[in-house]
């Protein structure tokens, strides 16, 4: 079963200010006792489909860097860390993609990122805080699904 602790603690940080990606790093890595200080920081870039370039959705970003760090504490060799990490993010984007048709932010939220009149109009009208908690939490969902507790 799916913890719905990550769950709610990732739609709470989204709603908090934190971009898609610093919700989810945040949010599932604390559930797993992996947090880093410093961690949303580093996520921080992510957001908006990559710094509002609108390509890859930035709940998916954080995950990945997730991934990576959760293999990498049991995984110590490179080349493992590496393929094991590309081969759960895979799975993780497969089943992002099944569920919501794209992983691309522009088509998710229906907003062009990189339009700034359009990506002010969206900020200024909630569009975000409406539209993306459901990718922020379904990231974490097939998180926890592809890390079982």
């Amino acid at each position: 079963m799916v913890s719905k602790n990550a769950i709610e603690a990732a739609s709470k940080y989204f709603s908090a200010e934190y971009n898609c990606a610093q919700a989810v790093f945040r949010a599932f890595l604390e559930h797993k006792d992996a947090y880093i200080e410093d961690g949303t920081q580093l996520a921080s870039g992510f957001g908006g489909g990559i710094t509002h370039s609108g390509q890859q959705c930035g709940a998916l970003s954080g995950a990945i860097m997730a991934i990576g760090r959760l293999v990498g504490m049991g995984i110590p060799d490179i080349q493992k860390h590496k393929s094991e990490t590309y081969r759960i993010s895979a799975e993780l984007l497969s089943r992002f993609s099944e569920k919501f048709g794209t992983i691309i932010c522009d088509d998710l939220t229906g907003v062009k990122m990189s339009d700034n009149e359009a990506l002010r109009k969206a900020i200024k009208d909630s569009h975000f805080q409406e539209i993306c908690p459901k990718f922020v939490t379904e990231t974490v969902s097939i998180l926890m699904d592809l890390f079982p507790d």
